[in-house]
């Protein structure tokens, strides 16, 4: 089990590469609570929200299931 203070944190351009989103559906599903994510400082692209591994894992898990809705659509 990792300790949550040694737990991986991603920035958010590394979270739309691996779940192959656009910014705007990240930040659509942070302001949502489709997927929790913790502001502090900034990373290079100047933007303060970051997702913890495990967050990054349930998500992935939840768009594995077939009615899960991303919200992409109209």
């Amino acid at each position: 089990m990792t300790n949550k203070k040694d737990e991986k944190l991603y920035k958010t351009s590394e979270v739309e590469a691996i779940l192959k989103i656009s910014k705007s559906t990240l930040k659509r599903w942070i302001k949502s609570g489709k997927i929790r994510a913790m502001k502090f400082g900034a990373n290079v692209e100047g933007n303060p929200w970051h997702i913890s591994e495990t967050e990054l894992e349930r998500v992935k898990q939840r768009l594995r299931e077939p009615h899960y809705n991303t919200g992409s659509g109209s």
